[in-house]
């Protein structure tokens, strides 16, 4: 079976160019494999695509995974003209709906001096940007879509700055394993817990979360509920069929207000996010329940 190797120096070893490669190669593939396994391909930072003229338009420096795991860095910001012939060819005309991307490229560069034999000393990752009408796969990073002007000779939309997006940007991710995050492992806060009785058609509101409406923030809540059964349940023992089982049950939606709730003493205009408990059956429950916010860090 194939096994992983890398480089064992001793003393008076005698090395040649493919110990050398080796090396590399080593280390390469152990940091992209950590990358594809580990990470979800997307843009880790920058690389926003900004209307810098009528039919030009730069992308800022930045950094991305592609789905090899292989980095893709841009250190400095590159202009790309739509009348470049290098850019795209042909030049795109009016109402053309444009893709930016960026993929992992390299090439040979630094070519040794006139020692012979000759050959370049250097490996440039040098990420290949492309502007092109057809929609891209999943082999590049999506920058950017937008749709030129519809009178001659199609200008790229917005004002001069403007940012372009279109919503194809994705960013990096953690690729996690099943269970590897739980919900004892999550920064949690408990908000509530309470038994509340429900009249039949009945609902009770709860706020879980507020923050300050000129400074806004939210939770990511966490409910658990369940109704207990009362005496009639446990003395049925007789099973009933799905459609039966409208005289019990109930549920819980999280809605979102912005302003002052009445009787919580705020004096400023808070966002709060509220959870409120429904009786769908025709018999008075209670419900037992807790509401835990993950809070942002």
């Amino acid at each position: 079976m194939p096994e992983i190797k890398r480089l064992r120096y001793f003393d008076k070893q005698f090395l040649q160019e493919p110990d050398f490669t080796d090396e590399q190669s080593y280390h390469l593939g152990m940091r992209r494999r950590h990358n594809r396994l580990l990470h979800t391909p997307g843009i880790a930072e920058g690389l926003e695509v900004q209307k810098t003229g009528a039919r030009t338009l730069t992308v800022s420096a930045g950094t991305a995974i592609d789905r090899n795991g292989q980095e893709i860095v841009l250190s400095d910001p590159v202009p790309l003209s739509l009348d470049d012939p290098a850019v795209i060819s042909p030049a795109p005309g009016p109402n053309t709906t444009l893709f930016v991307t960026i993929a992992y490229n390299e090439v040979a560069t630094d070519p040794q001096p006139v020692e012979n034999p000759l050959g370049n000393t250097r490996t440039t990752e040098r990420p290949l940007l492309k502007v092109t009408p057809q929609p891209p796969d999943t082999t590049v990073i999506s920058l950017a879509t937008f749709k030129l002007e519809a009178t001659a000779p199609g200008n790229i939309p917005g004002n001069a700055n403007d940012k372009l997006d279109g919503g194809v940007r994705t960013f990096v991710g953690a690729g996690l394993a099943d269970n590897a995050v739980s919900i004892s492992k999550l920064k949690k806060e408990l908000r509530l817990s309470l038994t509340i009785t429900l009249n039949p058609g009945a609902t009770q509101d709860f706020i879980a979360f507020k923050a300050p409406a000129n400074a806004p923030t939210s939770a990511f809540l966490l409910v658990y509920a369940f109704s207990p059964p009362n005496n009639a349940d446990t003395a049925q023992t007789t099973p009933v069929a799905l459609a039966d089982t409208t005289s019990r049950g109930f549920t819980w939606d999280q809605r979102y207000y912005t302003g002052i709730i009445q009787g919580q003493g705020d004096t400023v205009i808070n966002t709060y996010q509220l959870v409120r408990f429904r009786n769908l059956g025709t018999v008075a429950i209670t419900v037992s329940f807790r509401i835990y916010a993950v809070l942002e860090s």
